[in-house]
């Protein structure tokens, strides 16, 4: 029997409709039964708003007196904050980096963008001032748009290789060149159709991500496709002047819901079990807090963000983790530092946190 991807309910052969969240059955909401069989493996999380805003307190004001020199330290104790207090089938994650490579990953950057601007000057010397600009202008400007995959693929490859759990690495084991063959054709294509082609970027980067993400020796897979999340996104699109963009909301879960179902390791699927309605009211009262204390609930939003999709987030099926060796593919944290300061969600899977 299939199970509903949308509120993860077991459904009759035929039906057409879940009766328990009402999503029609469509490739989009509806994984394979064999996805949802076996042992089933829980993500939970223990951390709390009141620890959270202390680290982010001592990170705000240690950055104002060094003069945001501490931000990248900062930025290093919350991520092992999330790390620590998340455990898979109650074994603790662990996270490895540092500020230290935080901040020489930034450094280096500024070094990279500072060459970019340095090469305008080099042109006007060379072919003058109106010349020069032109060509000067339209290096920089492919320079910047080439490093926007570079960042995407260093700071995931980073943040992944300083992430373990059993004293395991995970690691990513894509490269640029090979990326820039998915991006860039996708980019090109989502501007050209006004957007309608962008479930198919997504769906494109998102298995390049999980296709070259490992644990240990062990690969993840991802076999969803794009059309599968296009009358959805058009939908979506379409409704979004009539429902004050409700409805991109429902196909932010939508993408969850699908990608989460498409993605497995070893012998083993996700499978999300999140109706709408809960992910409104989450949305909803999420916004009324960070509102209502001008923002000093933030932590409290990101923990409950948290809590709420791993409480609906399981992997069901069989797995061996006594079989994976480590296999550390190490990373220095440029593409990290690049993300950074271009700002362009390098590690945007869909997640709606």
């Amino acid at each position: 029997m299939p199970f509903c991807n949308n509120c993860g309910n077991q459904m009759p052969d035929l039906a057409r409709f879940c009766v328990r969240c009402g999503a029609g059955v469509s490739a989009a909401v509806i994984p394979t039964p064999r996805e949802s069989i076996g042992p089933t493996h829980h993500l939970t999380f223990h951390g709390t708003g009141g620890e959270l805003l202390l680290i982010y307190i001592k990170t705000i004001l240690l950055s104002f007196v060094t003069l945001g020199i501490y931000s990248f330290w900062g930025r290093t104790r919350i991520r092992a904050f999330f790390a620590e207090h998340t455990r898979f089938d109650n074994v603790a994650f662990a996270y490895h980096g540092t500020g230290l490579e935080l901040l020489i990953g930034f450094a280096k950057a500024i070094a990279v963008l500072i060459l970019l601007g340095a090469q305008c000057g080099v042109f006007i010397l060379a072919t003058g001032q109106t010349i020069g600009s032109i060509l000067g202008g339209i290096v920089a400007a492919i320079g910047v748009l080439a490093l926007v995959p570079a960042a995407m693929v260093g700071a995931w490859r980073y943040r992944l290789s300083r992430t373990s759990l059993r004293g395991i690495r995970f690691s990513f084991r894509g490269n640029v060149i090979d990326f820039c063959k998915v991006y860039f054709p996708g980019l090109l294509l989502t501007l050209i159709t006004f957007s309608i082609y962008a479930p198919f970027f997504w769906n494109n980067i998102r298995r390049y991500y999980t296709n070259n993400a490992y644990y240990g020796n062990a690969r993840f897979s991802y076999s969803g496709e794009g059309r599968d999340l296009l009358v959805p996104w058009i939908f979506g699109l379409i409704l979004t002047p009539f429902t004050l963009g409700i409805s991109m909301l429902w196909f932010q879960l939508q993408r969850f819901n699908y990608q989460c179902s498409r993605t497995r390791f070893q012998n083993a699927a996700l499978v999300p079990a999140i109706p709408f309605g809960d992910y409104f009211l989450l949305h909803l009262t999420n916004f009324l807090l960070a509102v209502f204390t001008l923002g000093i609930a933030t932590p409290w939003v990101m923990i409950r963000t948290v809590r709420f999709v791993f409480e609906r987030l399981t992997l069901r099926g069989e797995l061996n983790l006594q079989a994976i060796a480590q296999e550390f593919i190490d990373s220095g944290a440029t593409g990290e530092g690049l993300e950074s300061l271009l700002d362009n969600g390098a590690t945007d899977l869909g997640f709606g946190m």
